[in-house]
């Protein structure tokens, strides 16, 4: 049986620190083909992605993904254990892959493997978390009192890492995990370095500012990358920017008002009165964002709720949904060496898969699980549609094919 690394990107946008991720976990896998498991139109972060899922799926592909599978929005805009616990599954369910490699601070697997299965027993034990609490601390400081190697718990990738594994190892996922160590820029820094490896974080405002300011940060992604980037802005679509949603956020807000913001997925009792007096105070939902968050909300968890209470992501939803993660593969698109592995998915898969969305969702009954979510994916699109793309396209779901590149 081939060698499958799997994946799990954003891509937003692919820079020169992705290449390498693609590049250095080959090498240390041996395997000879990527499958890359990708959020759609709006990621992980709470946000709509600077392009839409097509075009970084193109960019995915000659940059050396083989096939590129969306995370469903349902989990991409999920905390880190939603999210994971959706892309595992794919990445298992796709019935290929063997091994998955993570970026992580830390870029030790043992200790990585370690530390999750720490957080595993104290879920079996939650006595332990609660006596702790009663002494003042926060959760995460209770968290970190209770593992052997506390360290591990601090910086994005390493949290995302723990997830990952905590998914494979609770539903018997059998994937091989290696990670790598994070080089040179920080998930969150915001700053452009001498050397040539940024962060996307650093990179999306020069994105969301406009097509000038692109050369800025040619140095810091493929040519190819760059390329197709530049195009799609030119004439596809402006950049995804979340600013752009503040009028129809607010207004959503004061139409449907507190009893709908209460439906979200842990929305906190509270957190609602604060999001609707905000609303009152503040001109555009970045300030909204900066206004609502604190140490106990933090902003990207903030910016997710207000991202699902646009998209009309309800929490009975995302509860249905985290039961049956990875219940098909929409395929978005595929590599020549990819369309060859499409015959090893159809084989060892054991959910539906599909490079067609109309077939795709045409198999699925009226009422199951599998037709509500790819429905939502129809109403995501159309809502980022209307803000970023330059001509607007309803339906985009039904009439984009999937990317299949040719030699």
């Amino acid at each position: 049986m081939k060698k499958v690394l799997g994946i799990i990107i954003e891509y937003n946008p692919f820079h020169n620190g992705h290449f390498y991720h693609i590049q250095k976990a080959k090498e240390i896998t041996g395997c000879e083909f990527v499958v890359g498991v990708m959020s759609g139109n709006f990621v992980q972060r709470g946000e709509p992605s600077v392009v839409n899922k097509w075009t970084r799926s193109v960019i995915a592909l000659n940059c050396g993904v083989d096939v590129v599978i969306e995370l469903p929005t349902c989990f991409a805009i999920q905390s880190a254990e939603g999210f994971a616990l959706g892309a595992v599954h794919l990445l298992a369910n796709s019935g290929i892959v063997t091994d998955i490699v993570f970026g992580s601070e830390v870029g030790d697997a043992s200790s990585l493997i370690d530390t999750a299965r720490d957080l595993l027993a104290l879920e079996k034990d939650p006595q332990k978390i609660r006596e702790h609490l009663k002494t003042g601390v926060s959760y995460n400081e209770a968290l970190s009192n209770l593992v052997n190697n506390p360290d591990i718990l601090n910086g994005s990738n390493n949290i995302l890492g723990l997830e990952y594994i905590k998914n494979l190892i609770k539903h018997d996922l059998n994937l091989k995990v290696s990670t790598i160590k994070r080089i040179k820029n920080d998930y969150n820094n915001t700053q452009l370095p001498n050397h040539n490896i940024a962060s996307a974080t650093a990179l999306r405002p020069y994105i969301k500012a406009n097509e000038q300011n692109l050369v800025k940060i040619s140095k810091y992604m493929p040519k190819i990358s760059m390329d197709i980037l530049s195009r799609s802005l030119r004439s596809v679509q402006k950049p995804g920017n979340i600013s752009d949603m503040s009028n129809f956020f607010f207004n959503l807000i004061y139409r449907q008002g507190i009893s709908e913001l209460k439906k979200l997925h842990r929305m906190e009792v509270g957190l609602e009165n604060r999001f609707f007096s905000a609303c009152k105070h503040n001109e555009d939902i970045d300030s909204f964002l900066l206004s609502v968050s604190s140490k106990r909300y933090s902003k990207s968890r903030v910016s997710r709720l207000a991202m699902q209470f646009i998209l009309g992501l309800n929490s009975e939803l995302i509860e249905k949904s985290n039961q049956h993660p990875g219940s098909y593969l929409r395929i978005l698109g595929c590599s020549a060496r990819g369309i060859d592995l499409l015959k090893d998915i159809k084989k060892h898969s054991s959910v539906p898969y599909s490079l067609n969305f109309n077939k795709l969702i045409q198999g699925f009954s009226y009422g199951s699980l599998e037709k509500e979510l790819l429905e939502f994916e129809v109403r995501a699109t159309n809502i980022y549609s209307s803000f970023f793309y330059k001509k607007h396209v309803q339906q985009l779901e039904y009439l984009q094919e999937a990317i299949l590149l040719k030699n």
